[in-house]
């Protein structure tokens, strides 16, 4: 049993009870039953809108405009994952956490300045190919 001491003397018997009210746990669709459908995940945070979406594992999270359109960021989101894959070959978290420099540099060439600067794979893996040329 978990009991939590608090500045003020007083005793807490769930430790989580101090969390929960300051990050509430993200709420996330089941698992869409038609192949085509699924819900986006948005939260609004302040005067943002948080677009999360959940990998497995993982989860890709956006943090943009009230007036921005979800669908859109979900789909980069998507395509974002994908090239991650590809690159990777089935990503998982050892990926992102043993190589982070290269997560972070496969988002640069995806994203620049907030804009979607590449969509194609094709042409991402080949300018990651290069970078890794001139870098050895």
């Amino acid at each position: 049993m978990w009991r939590c001491v608090c500045v003020g003397g007083s005793v807490l018997d769930d430790p989580a009870a101090i969390i929960y009210p300051a990050f509430p746990p993200l709420p996330c669709p089941p698992p869409p039953s038609p192949p085509f459908s699924f819900d986006i995940c948005a939260l609004q945070f302040r005067t943002y809108k948080i677009i999360y979406r959940r990998y497995a594992g993982l989860f890709f999270s956006f943090c943009v405009d009230l007036s921005d359109n979800e669908l859109s960021y979900v789909e980069a989101i998507h395509c974002f994952v994908e090239m991650l894959d590809r690159y990777f070959g089935n990503v998982c978290e050892l990926d992102l956490v043993f190589h982070f420099h290269k997560a972070y540099t496969i988002l640069d060439e995806f994203i620049l300045a907030g804009e979607l600067q590449e969509t194609s794979q094709a042409v991402m893996l080949e300018r990651l190919r290069e970078l890794e040329k001139s870098m050895m």
